[in-house]
């Protein structure tokens, strides 16, 4: 599941950025947000977190690394 969203995230930044590929660190931020946030997930779907879709949303937010803010959260 983490590869298909590290995947994908990587493509959403390529675009968004107009670079053919991601240099090394930002493919390495991009790999541990998505492990983050796939496991806690799971961990969530199973129970073993209390919060709602938005609390679990907000976390993701606000644990989102801070070289990728910039390219995630402009608007």
């Amino acid at each position: 599941m983490s590869e298909i969203n590290t995947r994908e995230l990587g493509k959403y930044l390529r675009k968004r950025t107009g670079k053919d590929h991601l240099d090394q660190n930002t493919e390495m931020y991009v790999r541990m947000y998505c492990l983050g946030t796939v496991c806690l997930t799971c961990e969530w779907i199973l129970g073993r977190y209390e919060a709602t879709p938005e609390e679990l949303a907000e976390i993701f937010e606000n644990s989102l690394p801070l070289p990728l803010r910039p390219l995630l959260l402009k608007k």
